[in-house]
């Protein structure tokens, strides 16, 4: 079992040296681009040298693996910049530790489970995440998961048995039942909130 915090403690309005607004997703994409060619069979390699993929440089591309391996780009980029998320949510001056949780599988018995992101607040509060990448508004579905994983992060750490926990959707252009998703999560954080000047500019 692991916690593996950002950073022991933090507060929200700690200055950030950089104040421009992130270029994540022309860095994510010429990453995993980067990565699919590295990863391709030489005659690909060799028809991508030869221009054969110019006019439509996405058909040398699995799109499926694209996607998924733009999601792990989008899990890392949220984490690295937990700081802009936790003035999304509005933290003030809240002292908290980030990170994500793993849990491994030990037992047949005691299943393992992973929280993309949490914040443990200092004033007994602690916000889980749950990160979708997704081109377009991601489809609603049971989101009964994030329920077991806290159930799950409360038995293994009863410690945390009293805070009061509350959840936060963090994608790309929101859910195509926003409704029924706001009754599930606390927070709904979309690119929209992400790329705010207002959160980055302080």
């Amino acid at each position: 079992m692991t916690w593996n915090p950002l950073d022991s403690s933090q507060n929200i309005d700690r200055s950030i040296p950089n104040k421009t607004l992130p270029a994540w997703p022309v860095i994510a994409y010429q990453m995993n681009t980067c990565i699919f060619i590295s990863n391709s069979s030489k005659s690909k390699i060799q028809a991508i040298n030869s221009g054969q993929y110019i006019s439509n440089p996405l058909s040398a591309v699995n799109t499926r693996d694209f996607a998924i391996a733009m999601g792990f780009s989008f899990e890392r980029w949220c984490r690295k910049n937990e700081r802009i998320l936790a003035r999304i949510l509005n933290f003030g001056n809240v002292e908290y530790k980030a990170g994500p949780f793993f849990n491994r599988r030990l037992t047949s018995d005691i299943p393992g489970f992973q929280i993309d992101l949490m914040f443990i607040r200092k004033d007994s509060k602690i916000i889980v995440c749950e990160m979708k990448y997704f081109d377009g508004k991601v489809p609603f579905k049971n989101q009964k998961d994030v329920e077991d994983k806290i159930a799950l992060f409360i038995n293994h750490n009863p410690k945390y048995k009293n805070y009061t926990f509350e959840k936060a959707l963090i994608t790309t252009e929101g859910t195509q039942e926003p409704l029924k998703d706001r009754e599930f999560f606390d927070y709904i954080i979309t690119f929209d909130d992400i790329f705010n000047s207002a959160y980055w500019n302080r």
